[in-house]
C-alpha cells in the first residue's frame, strides 16, 4: 500500500502545481492591468497639463485678471512635452515587448513542468503496480483489480 501513498502524494502535488499555475496566470493578468492603468494615468497627466494651464488662464481672464504671461505653453515646454510623449511611447512599446516575452517564458516553463509531472506520475504509477525486475503486474495491482471487480459485482448484484 506504500506505492499507492506515493501515487496519491504525486497526484496531490500535481493538483497543487496546477493551482499555482492558475495563480501565476492571474498575477500576470493583474500586473498587465496595473501597468496599463499606470501608463494611462501618466499619459493623461502629460497630455492634460497644457490644457489645465489654458483653462486656468481662461478662468483668470474671466475674473478680470490681466494676462501677463502667454496662455499657451512656450516652445521649451512644447519641446519637453513632445520628448516626454515620445519617451513614453518608447517605454510603453518596450514594456509591452518585455511583458509579452516574460509571459511566453512563464508559459513555456509551466508547460515543461506539467509535462515533466505527467511523465513522473505515469512512471510512479507503473512502478507501484508492476514488479521492477519482471515488469509483471504485482500484488497491489491484483488487489486493486479484484476490489474493483468485487465492487462492480455487488453494484450489479452478480455472483
Amino acid at each position: 500500500m506504500g506505492n499507492f501513498q506515493i501515487l496519491w502524494n504525486l497526484e496531490a502535488y500535481y493538483l497543487e502545481v496546477s493551482r499555482h499555475v492558475n495563480k501565476i496566470r492571474s498575477l500576470i493578468f493583474l500586473f498587465a492591468l496595473i501597468t496599463i492603468l499606470c501608463v494611462t494615468l501618466l499619459v493623461q497627466a502629460l497630455a492634460l497639463r497644457p490644457i489645465k494651464k489654458i483653462n486656468t488662464r481662461i478662468v483668470q481672464l474671466s475674473r478680470g485678471k490681466s494676462a501677463s504671461k502667454p496662455i499657451l505653453c512656450n516652445s521649451e515646454e512644447t519641446t519637453q512635452l513632445s520628448r516626454s510623449v515620445a519617451n513614453l511611447s518608447t517605454f510603453i512599446a518596450e514594456k509591452k515587448t518585455r511583458d509579452e516575452n516574460h509571459r511566453r517564458h512563464l508559459e513555456q516553463e509551466v508547460g515543461a513542468r506539467i509535462t515533466q509531472l505527467n511523465t513522473l506520475y505515469k512512471q510512479v504509477k507503473h512502478q507501484s503496480l508492476h514488479d521492477s525486475l519482471t515488469l509483471l503486474p504485482n500484488r497491489d495491482l491484483f488487489l486493486d483489480r479484484l476490489t474493483h471487480h468485487i465492487s462492480q459485482a455487488k453494484k450489479y448484484n452478480q455472483k
